[in-house]
């Protein structure tokens, strides 16, 4: 009887520390998934704060898009407006030239040299605006017609032709010493 009160106390040590175990196990199993599961918690916040953070990066993208497309666009009537004019300049003087020069020819090939960029690029230099007398002036002066030409083809004085060169200069920042009919060739080359 003895052997089997052992026996019995043995297993019952056995079973306890296997109980014992078990229950560790099962703590710690607990333990653990309790701290995963606070981990993936703590990591899926992360990606809903990153996923609100990209979110509101992306509205604001789409908002400097919209804005650059309304910039674009702006850009783009403007550049017709400015071709429409230089294509109204240019059949303008193309009309005064060919009633009012007999030497004609170079002038109107170097008016086939015009483009919408050398109205742009002297808007673009004189911050203010430019007239439109002014503008063919410009052109005139750009094709090398001399003061006695231009003033033929508008129907002014040579001295009015003079004021007006001296504006011009004075419009672009040039100073005395500086040649107006070069500047403006500049313009027209690049």
């Amino acid at each position: 009887m003895l052997i089997i009160s052992a026996i019995i106390l043995f297993g019952t040590i056995i079973l306890f520390c296997l109980m014992i175990y078990a229950g560790k196990k099962y703590f710690l199993r607990h333990a653990l998934s309790i701290h995963e599961e606070n981990e993936l918690k703590t990591k899926f916040e992360q990606l809903l704060n990153e996923k609100a953070s990209l979110e509101k990066q992306n509205e604001e993208y789409i908002s400097k898009i919209e804005e650059y497309e309304l910039i674009y666009d702006k850009q783009q009537e403007q550049l017709k407006e400015i071709n429409h004019l230089n294509l109204m300049f240019i059949d303008d003087i193309t009309k005064l030239i060919n009633k009012k020069l007999p030497k004609k020819e170079d002038y109107l090939e170097s008016l086939k040299r015009i483009d919408k960029q050398f109205i742009y690029s002297l808007k673009s230099v004189y911050d203010g605006n430019l007239s439109i007398p002014y503008l063919k002036y410009c052109i005139c002066f750009a094709i090398g017609m001399d003061i006695g030409e231009v003033s033929e083809c508008f129907s002014i004085e040579q001295s009015s032709v003079h004021q007006v060169r001296y504006r011009l200069k004075k419009k672009f920042g040039l100073n005395s010493n500086d040649d107006l009919d070069v500047f403006l060739q500049r313009l027209l080359i690049n």
